[in-house]
């Protein structure tokens, strides 16, 4: 069973993405806020982080940034999930990121994951 981490500081996209993942045979486990995020990553050490842009604490470009900066969590592959017309630019061009505009279908979702997971 592969491990995602869902982290948005909306209730119901954490429930509506978990139950989603739920049933392609992902254990989730969520977080609402930023650092704790970063430390949840680091302890679980997940196939896959699905991140909001925007959530409390530490935003989701600084949380993105100490994935990617930290010798242990850097190969996670990260889909950050965006506000529709929220410029993905401001993010530059990461590796191991893909970006998902919300809201999405859970059809959309699935395809990206199984690309980002190859």
């Amino acid at each position: 069973m592969m491990k995602a981490i869902v982290i948005d500081d909306n209730a119901k996209t954490l429930d509506i993405v978990s139950e989603i993942l739920a049933q392609y045979d992902f254990k989730v486990t969520t977080c609402n806020e930023g650092q704790s995020a970063f430390d949840l990553i680091k302890k679980e050490m997940p196939s896959l982080v699905l991140l909001s842009a925007c959530i409390s604490g530490i935003n989701g470009h600084s949380v993105l940034l100490k994935i990617l900066n930290d010798e242990k969590t850097k190969d996670i592959p990260v889909i950050m999930l965006i506000s529709s017309g929220q410029e993905k630019n401001i993010f530059g061009n990461l590796p191991s990121t893909v970006f998902l505009s919300k809201p999405f279908k859970s059809e959309t979702l699935i395809t990206t994951i199984k690309e980002v997971l190859g």
